[in-house]
């Protein structure tokens, strides 16, 4: 409360902090300008993941309309200039660092979540699933029912231990916004840079 008259309240605090760690995303990591653009895009969304683990309050916050301080002014010139050569026009730009990031974002949040909702002893989703799996069979009934649910559930518990796996989507994710860029703006040779 102390701050607030310095400030002018608590949602321009919130604004101070966003633009604060906003501008610290690329602190660890540096975009060279004369990579291919696919290592370039790449580098945007680890940076950004990286940023929304160490500072997970960030994925709880919609900004909103965010205001444009240093910090986050600086951190969309070095996403755009990254993205910048590929052959989009400048409204595909924004659309496009626009929807990386909300897919990083909404994966981060999905693994957080998940991260949160583990009890303090557990290591992996193995335990909690072998738990919760007499229940679950109980209230869906023969798994004949739904068969593509229960066939994808058990690969995934099989490959990866988890009941959800939202890193992996993160990845994945990536991957297939790298494909659909170079489909629409790039090359199979990586000729933009």
């Amino acid at each position: 409360m102390a701050l607030y008259p310095h400030i002018g309240g608590h949602a321009e605090l919130v604004e101070l902090m966003l633009d604060h760690v906003a501008g610290s995303t690329y602190a660890s990591t540096k975009i060279p300008a004369d990579a291919d653009w696919r290592i370039r895009v790449t580098s945007i969304a680890e940076a950004n993941w990286n940023n929304c683990q160490a500072h997970p309050w960030i994925t709880d916050i919609s900004s909103g309309r965010p205001v444009p301080g240093p910090g986050a002014t600086t951190k969309y010139e070095v996403e755009l200039r990254a993205l910048d050569g590929i052959g989009m026009t400048d409204i595909e730009l924004e659309h496009t660092l626009t929807a990386l990031l909300a897919l990083v974002e909404g994966t981060a949040r999905t693994a957080l979540a998940t991260q949160r909702s583990r009890e303090a002893a557990e290591h992996d989703d193995t335990s909690w699933w072998s738990s919760i799996e007499p229940t679950l069979i109980a209230a869906i009934g023969d798994p004949d029912r739904f068969p593509i649910a229960s066939r994808v559930s058990q690969a995934l518990g099989e490959a990866t231990g988890l009941a959800s796996d939202p890193e992996g989507a993160y990845r994945r994710g990536v991957a297939m916004f790298l494909g659909g860029l170079a489909q629409q703006h790039g090359s199979a040779n990586g000729s933009h840079r």
